[in-house]
Protein backbone atom coordinates (compact mmCIF):
# COMPACT_ATOMS: atom_id res chain seq x y z
CA UNK A 1 0.00 0.00 0.00
CA UNK A 2 1.80 2.80 -1.10
CA UNK A 3 0.81 6.55 -0.66
CA UNK A 4 2.75 9.56 -2.29
CA UNK A 5 2.72 13.07 -1.26
CA UNK A 6 4.03 15.64 -4.20
CA UNK A 7 6.55 18.07 -2.60
CA UNK A 8 8.21 20.25 -5.14
CA UNK A 9 8.84 19.36 -8.49
CA UNK A 10 10.22 15.79 -9.39
CA UNK A 11 11.24 14.93 -6.03
CA UNK A 12 8.54 13.39 -3.98
CA UNK A 13 8.04 11.60 -0.66
CA UNK A 14 6.78 8.14 -0.55
CA UNK A 15 5.88 6.10 2.01
CA UNK A 16 5.29 2.14 2.45
CA UNK A 17 2.08 2.63 4.96
CA UNK A 18 2.88 0.18 8.16
CA UNK A 19 0.72 -2.54 8.37
CA UNK A 20 -1.89 -2.35 11.27
CA UNK A 21 -4.60 -2.62 13.85
CA UNK A 22 -5.10 -6.50 13.87
CA UNK A 23 -6.43 -7.24 17.04
CA UNK A 24 -9.98 -8.26 18.53
CA UNK A 25 -12.07 -5.36 18.83
CA UNK A 26 -14.07 -6.89 21.84
CA UNK A 27 -11.05 -7.35 24.19
CA UNK A 28 -9.01 -4.46 23.04
CA UNK A 29 -9.13 -0.58 21.65
CA UNK A 30 -5.80 -0.54 19.72
CA UNK A 31 -4.72 3.08 18.77
CA UNK A 32 -3.19 3.32 15.03
CA UNK A 33 0.32 4.43 14.62
CA UNK A 34 0.73 8.28 13.41
CA UNK A 35 3.05 8.40 9.81
CA UNK A 36 5.82 10.75 10.27
CA UNK A 37 5.31 13.49 7.79
CA UNK A 38 7.56 14.55 5.36
CA UNK A 39 7.68 18.07 4.00
CA UNK A 40 10.49 19.54 1.89
CA UNK A 41 12.39 20.93 5.01
CA UNK A 42 11.92 17.54 6.48
CA UNK A 43 13.98 15.77 3.76
CA UNK A 44 17.14 14.03 4.83
CA UNK A 45 20.37 16.67 4.63
CA UNK A 46 22.30 15.80 1.69
CA UNK A 47 25.31 15.01 4.06
CA UNK A 48 27.12 12.13 2.20
CA UNK A 49 28.63 12.34 -1.85
CA UNK A 50 25.93 10.24 -3.39
CA UNK A 51 23.01 12.36 -1.60
CA UNK A 52 24.52 15.33 -4.11
CA UNK A 53 22.37 13.49 -6.93
CA UNK A 54 19.65 14.45 -5.90
CA UNK A 55 17.89 16.28 -8.93
CA UNK A 56 15.82 19.74 -8.82
CA UNK A 57 13.26 20.95 -10.77
CA UNK A 58 15.39 22.81 -12.72
CA UNK A 59 17.95 19.90 -13.70
CA UNK A 60 15.18 17.46 -14.72
CA UNK A 61 16.78 14.40 -16.16
CA UNK A 62 15.16 13.16 -19.13
CA UNK A 63 14.37 9.88 -20.14
CA UNK A 64 16.31 8.08 -22.74
CA UNK A 65 14.26 7.50 -26.32
CA UNK A 66 13.33 3.63 -25.69
CA UNK A 67 15.27 2.52 -29.07
CA UNK A 68 18.65 3.71 -27.07
CA UNK A 69 17.91 2.16 -24.20
CA UNK A 70 21.09 0.23 -23.36
CA UNK A 71 21.06 -3.56 -22.15
CA UNK A 72 20.02 -3.54 -18.38
CA UNK A 73 23.25 -5.60 -17.03
CA UNK A 74 22.62 -9.41 -15.39
CA UNK A 75 21.36 -8.86 -11.76
CA UNK A 76 23.80 -8.92 -9.41
CA UNK A 77 22.09 -12.06 -7.21
CA UNK A 78 25.28 -12.70 -4.64
CA UNK A 79 24.42 -8.84 -3.28
CA UNK A 80 21.06 -10.29 -2.34
CA UNK A 81 21.60 -11.62 1.32
CA UNK A 82 19.44 -14.87 1.29
CA UNK A 83 18.23 -14.92 -1.66
CA UNK A 84 17.12 -18.38 -2.30
CA UNK A 85 14.48 -17.74 0.41
CA UNK A 86 12.89 -14.57 -0.95
CA UNK A 87 10.23 -15.92 -2.53
CA UNK A 88 8.78 -13.02 -4.62
CA UNK A 89 12.01 -11.21 -5.11
CA UNK A 90 13.02 -14.42 -7.07
CA UNK A 91 9.84 -14.10 -9.25
CA UNK A 92 10.94 -10.73 -11.14
CA UNK A 93 13.14 -10.61 -14.48
CA UNK A 94 16.31 -10.43 -14.87
CA UNK A 95 16.02 -6.68 -15.54
CA UNK A 96 13.62 -5.76 -12.44
CA UNK A 97 16.23 -8.02 -10.25
CA UNK A 98 19.03 -5.62 -11.54
CA UNK A 99 16.90 -3.10 -10.06
CA UNK A 100 16.03 -4.74 -7.12
CA UNK A 101 19.76 -5.86 -6.29
CA UNK A 102 20.88 -2.17 -6.61
CA UNK A 103 18.38 -1.02 -4.30
CA UNK A 104 19.40 -3.76 -1.87
CA UNK A 105 23.18 -2.89 -1.92
CA UNK A 106 22.62 0.64 -1.30
CA UNK A 107 20.20 0.27 1.38
CA UNK A 108 22.38 -2.83 2.95
CA UNK A 109 25.47 -0.24 2.95
CA UNK A 110 23.08 2.24 4.66
CA UNK A 111 23.95 4.44 1.46
CA UNK A 112 21.69 7.69 1.70
CA UNK A 113 20.69 7.22 -2.19
CA UNK A 114 21.18 5.04 -5.37
CA UNK A 115 21.03 6.09 -9.04
CA UNK A 116 19.71 3.99 -11.87
CA UNK A 117 21.86 3.62 -14.93
CA UNK A 118 18.10 3.97 -17.22
CA UNK A 119 15.33 5.29 -15.28
CA UNK A 120 12.81 2.79 -14.13
CA UNK A 121 9.14 3.40 -14.21
CA UNK A 122 7.35 4.25 -10.88
CA UNK A 123 5.05 1.33 -10.93
CA UNK A 124 7.78 -0.87 -11.17
CA UNK A 125 9.86 1.10 -8.61
CA UNK A 126 6.73 0.55 -6.46
CA UNK A 127 6.94 -3.23 -6.72
CA UNK A 128 10.90 -3.24 -5.64
CA UNK A 129 10.17 -0.96 -3.18
CA UNK A 130 7.33 -2.98 -1.47
CA UNK A 131 9.54 -6.02 -1.81
CA UNK A 132 12.46 -4.64 -0.33
CA UNK A 133 10.66 -3.92 2.73
CA UNK A 134 8.64 -6.32 3.35
CA UNK A 135 10.53 -9.47 1.83
CA UNK A 136 13.39 -8.94 2.96
CA UNK A 137 13.55 -8.64 7.30
CA UNK A 138 17.16 -8.29 7.72
CA UNK A 139 17.01 -4.68 6.34
CA UNK A 140 15.92 -3.84 10.27
CA UNK A 141 16.72 -0.03 9.55
CA UNK A 142 14.16 1.10 6.82
CA UNK A 143 11.38 2.55 7.99
CA UNK A 144 9.29 2.40 5.04
CA UNK A 145 9.92 5.94 3.56
CA UNK A 146 11.53 6.99 0.34
CA UNK A 147 11.95 9.90 -2.06
CA UNK A 148 12.39 8.85 -5.69
CA UNK A 149 13.69 11.59 -8.08
CA UNK A 150 11.43 11.50 -11.38
CA UNK A 151 12.88 12.39 -14.62
CA UNK A 152 10.04 14.79 -15.12
CA UNK A 153 7.26 16.28 -14.23
CA UNK A 154 4.55 13.51 -15.10
CA UNK A 155 6.28 11.16 -12.72
CA UNK A 156 6.33 8.28 -15.15
CA UNK A 157 9.85 7.55 -14.79
CA UNK A 158 12.44 7.36 -11.71
CA UNK A 159 16.38 8.20 -12.10
CA UNK A 160 17.02 7.16 -8.69
CA UNK A 161 15.99 7.38 -4.96
CA UNK A 162 16.89 8.98 -1.56
CA UNK A 163 16.34 6.15 1.39
CA UNK A 164 15.32 7.31 5.12
CA UNK A 165 16.11 4.97 8.25
CA UNK A 166 15.27 4.42 11.34
CA UNK A 167 18.39 3.66 12.59
CA UNK A 168 22.02 4.97 12.22
CA UNK A 169 24.61 3.30 10.51
CA UNK A 170 26.33 1.91 13.85
CA UNK A 171 22.83 1.17 15.60
CA UNK A 172 22.17 -0.73 12.02
CA UNK A 173 25.33 -3.37 12.64
CA UNK A 174 24.72 -3.45 16.06
CA UNK A 175 20.93 -4.53 16.41
CA UNK A 176 21.85 -6.79 13.57
CA UNK A 177 24.68 -8.67 15.32
CA UNK A 178 21.91 -9.13 18.28
CA UNK A 179 19.78 -10.46 15.83
CA UNK A 180 22.59 -13.19 14.52
CA UNK A 181 22.97 -14.38 18.26
CA UNK A 182 19.13 -14.95 18.93
CA UNK A 183 18.83 -16.80 15.87
CA UNK A 184 22.30 -19.18 16.08
CA UNK A 185 20.67 -19.69 19.71
CA UNK A 186 17.20 -20.40 17.77
CA UNK A 187 19.04 -22.91 15.75
CA UNK A 188 20.43 -24.72 18.45
CA UNK A 189 17.37 -24.79 20.90
CA UNK A 190 15.59 -26.43 17.84
CA UNK A 191 17.95 -28.67 16.22
CA UNK A 192 16.85 -32.13 15.61
CA UNK A 193 13.21 -30.26 15.99
CA UNK A 194 10.53 -31.22 13.37
CA UNK A 195 9.34 -28.53 11.22
CA UNK A 196 5.77 -28.73 12.79
CA UNK A 197 7.63 -28.45 16.25
CA UNK A 198 9.64 -25.40 15.02
CA UNK A 199 6.44 -23.43 13.68
CA UNK A 200 4.68 -23.86 17.25
CA UNK A 201 7.72 -22.90 19.19
CA UNK A 202 8.62 -19.74 17.57
CA UNK A 203 4.45 -18.99 17.06
CA UNK A 204 4.16 -19.64 20.80
CA UNK A 205 7.72 -17.08 20.90
CA UNK A 206 6.66 -14.43 19.48
CA UNK A 207 2.76 -14.52 20.74
CA UNK A 208 4.13 -15.21 24.47
CA UNK A 209 6.69 -12.60 24.21
CA UNK A 210 5.93 -9.62 22.41
CA UNK A 211 3.51 -6.41 23.23
CA UNK A 212 1.47 -5.27 20.50
CA UNK A 213 2.31 -1.50 20.03
CA UNK A 214 1.50 0.52 16.57
CA UNK A 215 3.39 3.85 17.11
CA UNK A 216 6.92 2.55 18.07
CA UNK A 217 9.42 3.29 14.85
CA UNK A 218 10.80 -0.45 15.18
CA UNK A 219 7.16 -2.26 15.70
CA UNK A 220 7.63 -2.70 11.94
CA UNK A 221 10.68 -4.71 12.16
CA UNK A 222 11.89 -8.20 13.35
CA UNK A 223 14.26 -6.60 15.52
CA UNK A 224 11.37 -4.79 17.39
CA UNK A 225 9.37 -7.90 17.97
CA UNK A 226 12.65 -10.48 18.58
CA UNK A 227 15.02 -8.01 20.42
CA UNK A 228 12.59 -5.53 21.86
CA UNK A 229 9.35 -7.72 22.23
CA UNK A 230 7.14 -4.73 20.48
CA UNK A 231 5.65 -5.10 17.11
CA UNK A 232 2.68 -4.45 15.08
CA UNK A 233 1.67 -7.16 12.40
CA UNK A 234 3.98 -5.86 9.82
CA UNK A 235 6.79 -6.46 12.49
CA UNK A 236 5.60 -9.86 13.85
CA UNK A 237 5.01 -11.04 10.10
CA UNK A 238 8.53 -10.27 9.12
CA UNK A 239 9.83 -11.60 12.42
CA UNK A 240 8.16 -15.38 11.94
CA UNK A 241 9.14 -15.29 8.16
CA UNK A 242 12.92 -14.86 9.26
CA UNK A 243 13.11 -17.19 12.03
CA UNK A 244 11.37 -20.23 9.88
CA UNK A 245 13.87 -19.04 7.15
CA UNK A 246 16.32 -19.52 9.39
CA UNK A 247 15.37 -23.06 10.20
CA UNK A 248 15.01 -24.40 7.09
CA UNK A 249 11.53 -24.20 6.73
CA UNK A 250 9.85 -21.85 4.31
CA UNK A 251 7.75 -18.89 5.06
CA UNK A 252 7.03 -15.86 3.21
CA UNK A 253 5.21 -12.66 4.24
CA UNK A 254 1.47 -11.27 2.58
CA UNK A 255 -0.42 -8.42 3.08
CA UNK A 256 -3.81 -6.92 1.87
CA UNK A 257 -6.62 -4.73 3.06
CA UNK A 258 -8.30 -5.97 6.35
CA UNK A 259 -11.91 -6.30 5.84
CA UNK A 260 -13.20 -6.67 9.32
CA UNK A 261 -14.16 -3.26 11.44
CA UNK A 262 -10.95 -1.56 12.95
CA UNK A 263 -10.40 1.93 15.15
CA UNK A 264 -7.28 2.36 13.50
CA UNK A 265 -6.48 4.42 10.41
CA UNK A 266 -5.10 2.01 8.33
CA UNK A 267 -6.84 -0.78 6.99
CA UNK A 268 -3.78 -2.48 6.03
CA UNK A 269 -2.72 -5.89 7.61
CA UNK A 270 0.18 -8.70 6.98
CA UNK A 271 0.38 -12.45 7.65
CA UNK A 272 2.52 -15.32 6.29
CA UNK A 273 2.34 -18.24 4.46
CA UNK A 274 4.53 -21.35 5.16
CA UNK A 275 5.47 -24.63 3.43
CA UNK A 276 4.97 -27.72 5.84
CA UNK A 277 5.28 -31.02 4.05
CA UNK A 278 5.00 -30.05 0.90
CA UNK A 279 1.66 -27.97 1.70
CA UNK A 280 1.29 -24.28 1.89
CA UNK A 281 -1.02 -22.57 4.83
CA UNK A 282 -1.16 -19.19 6.25
CA UNK A 283 -0.59 -18.63 9.64
CA UNK A 284 -1.50 -14.95 11.44
CA UNK A 285 0.40 -14.14 14.83
CA UNK A 286 -1.50 -11.15 15.05
CA UNK A 287 -5.28 -11.73 15.24
CA UNK A 288 -3.93 -14.06 18.74
CA UNK A 289 -5.15 -10.86 20.61
CA UNK A 290 -1.51 -9.46 21.41
CA UNK A 291 -1.33 -7.65 24.96
CA UNK A 292 -1.25 -3.93 24.22
CA UNK A 293 0.52 -1.73 27.11
CA UNK A 294 -2.00 -1.59 30.21
CA UNK A 295 -4.36 -4.50 29.03
CA UNK A 296 -4.19 -8.24 30.28
CA UNK A 297 -2.75 -10.68 28.09
CA UNK A 298 -5.19 -12.88 25.88
CA UNK A 299 -4.58 -16.70 25.51
CA UNK A 300 -3.18 -17.79 21.93
CA UNK A 301 -6.31 -19.13 20.05
CA UNK A 302 -4.55 -20.31 16.77
CA UNK A 303 -7.65 -19.14 14.99
CA UNK A 304 -5.57 -18.53 11.83
CA UNK A 305 -3.02 -20.83 12.66
CA UNK A 306 -2.44 -22.98 9.30
CA UNK A 307 -5.46 -22.17 7.46
CA UNK A 308 -6.69 -22.30 3.98
CA UNK A 309 -7.10 -19.16 1.51
CA UNK A 310 -10.70 -19.53 0.88
CA UNK A 311 -10.86 -18.77 4.93
CA UNK A 312 -8.51 -16.04 5.20
CA UNK A 313 -10.52 -14.30 1.90
CA UNK A 314 -13.41 -13.90 4.53
CA UNK A 315 -11.52 -10.95 6.24
CA UNK A 316 -8.85 -9.78 4.37
CA UNK A 317 -8.04 -9.32 0.30
CA UNK A 318 -4.14 -9.89 -0.91
CA UNK A 319 -2.07 -6.92 -2.46
CA UNK A 320 -1.77 -7.39 -6.34
CA UNK A 321 1.94 -7.23 -5.80
CA UNK A 322 1.83 -10.61 -4.35
CA UNK A 323 -0.85 -11.74 -6.69
CA UNK A 324 0.68 -10.53 -10.11
CA UNK A 325 3.91 -12.35 -8.84
CA UNK A 326 2.50 -15.85 -8.07
CA UNK A 327 1.33 -16.20 -4.59
CA UNK A 328 1.50 -19.53 -3.63
CA UNK A 329 -1.91 -21.25 -3.11
CA UNK A 330 -2.98 -22.77 0.32
CA UNK A 331 -5.77 -25.58 0.01
CA UNK A 332 -4.39 -27.94 2.94
CA UNK A 333 -7.00 -28.12 6.29
CA UNK A 334 -4.41 -31.28 6.90
CA UNK A 335 -2.32 -29.25 9.86
CA UNK A 336 -5.11 -26.56 10.73
CA UNK A 337 -4.21 -26.92 13.96
CA UNK A 338 -8.35 -26.93 15.55
CA UNK A 339 -9.02 -29.57 12.92
CA UNK A 340 -6.11 -31.56 13.60
CA UNK A 341 -6.10 -31.62 17.71
CA UNK A 342 -10.20 -32.41 17.54
CA UNK A 343 -11.55 -28.75 18.67
CA UNK A 344 -13.22 -27.84 15.18
CA UNK A 345 -17.17 -27.51 15.45
CA UNK A 346 -18.56 -27.84 11.81
CA UNK A 347 -21.83 -25.74 11.19
CA UNK A 348 -25.09 -27.34 13.09
CA UNK A 349 -22.48 -29.62 15.82
CA UNK A 350 -21.79 -26.55 17.86
CA UNK A 351 -24.19 -27.01 21.11
CA UNK A 352 -23.12 -27.96 24.67
CA UNK A 353 -22.89 -31.73 24.22
CA UNK A 354 -19.71 -31.25 21.39
CA UNK A 355 -18.55 -28.83 23.80
CA UNK A 356 -18.60 -31.17 26.83
CA UNK A 357 -16.98 -33.77 24.64
CA UNK A 358 -14.27 -31.37 23.98
CA UNK A 359 -13.51 -30.22 27.32
CA UNK A 360 -13.64 -33.67 28.49
CA UNK A 361 -10.94 -34.93 25.87
CA UNK A 362 -8.66 -31.92 27.08
CA UNK A 363 -9.09 -32.04 30.98
CA UNK A 364 -6.14 -33.03 32.76
CA UNK A 365 -6.12 -33.41 36.97
CA UNK A 366 -5.40 -30.01 37.25
CA UNK A 367 -8.17 -28.61 34.95
CA UNK A 368 -8.38 -27.38 31.28
CA UNK A 369 -5.47 -25.44 29.87
CA UNK A 370 -6.33 -22.88 27.65
CA UNK A 371 -8.39 -24.83 24.95
CA UNK A 372 -9.00 -23.14 22.19
CA UNK A 373 -12.60 -24.28 20.34
CA UNK A 374 -13.24 -23.04 16.65
CA UNK A 375 -16.13 -22.71 15.32
CA UNK A 376 -17.55 -23.19 11.36
CA UNK A 377 -20.08 -20.79 11.19
CA UNK A 378 -20.60 -17.29 12.96
CA UNK A 379 -24.20 -18.38 14.46
CA UNK A 380 -22.82 -20.99 15.95
CA UNK A 381 -20.47 -19.32 17.45
CA UNK A 382 -22.83 -16.65 18.86
CA UNK A 383 -24.81 -19.07 20.04
CA UNK A 384 -21.98 -20.39 22.37
CA UNK A 385 -20.57 -17.21 23.00
CA UNK A 386 -23.99 -16.71 24.81
CA UNK A 387 -23.83 -19.91 26.75
CA UNK A 388 -20.74 -21.04 26.78
CA UNK A 389 -19.99 -20.04 30.36
CA UNK A 390 -23.48 -21.94 31.81
CA UNK A 391 -22.16 -24.81 29.33
CA UNK A 392 -18.59 -25.16 31.21
CA UNK A 393 -19.90 -24.43 34.27
CA UNK A 394 -22.17 -27.26 34.25
CA UNK A 395 -19.03 -29.41 32.96
CA UNK A 396 -17.47 -28.65 35.77
CA UNK A 397 -19.91 -29.45 38.61
CA UNK A 398 -20.98 -32.97 36.94
CA UNK A 399 -17.16 -34.25 35.66
CA UNK A 400 -15.74 -33.15 39.62
CA UNK A 401 -17.40 -32.32 42.74
CA UNK A 402 -14.41 -30.00 43.60
CA UNK A 403 -15.11 -26.20 43.18
CA UNK A 404 -13.38 -24.84 39.79
CA UNK A 405 -12.13 -21.31 38.47
CA UNK A 406 -12.68 -20.87 35.00
CA UNK A 407 -13.03 -18.02 32.18
CA UNK A 408 -13.31 -17.37 28.66
CA UNK A 409 -11.77 -15.45 25.77
CA UNK A 410 -13.83 -14.72 22.59
CA UNK A 411 -12.51 -13.46 19.20
CA UNK A 412 -15.25 -13.03 16.74
CA UNK A 413 -12.77 -12.75 13.97
CA UNK A 414 -11.45 -15.83 14.00
CA UNK A 415 -14.88 -17.39 15.69
CA UNK A 416 -12.93 -19.08 18.45
CA UNK A 417 -13.58 -19.54 22.08
CA UNK A 418 -10.58 -20.32 24.39
CA UNK A 419 -11.44 -22.00 27.60
CA UNK A 420 -9.54 -22.19 30.98
CA UNK A 421 -10.17 -23.97 34.13
CA UNK A 422 -8.39 -24.50 37.34
CA UNK A 423 -9.18 -25.67 40.94
CA UNK A 424 -10.11 -22.99 43.50
CA UNK A 425 -7.03 -23.63 46.27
Amino acid sequence: MIRKKIISGVLAAVTILPLCACGNTETKNESSAQLSSFSESSAPESSAPESSAVKTESSVISKPEESYLPVIPKADKAAINDYENKYFVRKLSNDKLYYFAELYKAASQHKNSVNFIVPISDEDLTTLMFLLNYDCPELIHLNGDYYPRYTDDSMRYVSGLKFTYCMSEQEYKQASAQLEDYFRDLENTLSGRSDQEKEKYVYDLIFNNCEYDEQNMISGSAYGVLIKNTGRCEGLSKAFMWAMNRLSVKCICVSGQQLWSTTAIYSEHSWNEIMLDGKWYNVDITVDNFKTPGSEKNPPNYGFYNVTDEYVSQSREVNNIYTSLGKPECNSDELNYHIRNGLFLETGKAGKEEVSRILSAKMTESGIDNVSIKFESYDDYSLAKENIEEWTGEFLRQKSGEPYIYDTCYNSLSMTIVINAYKEN
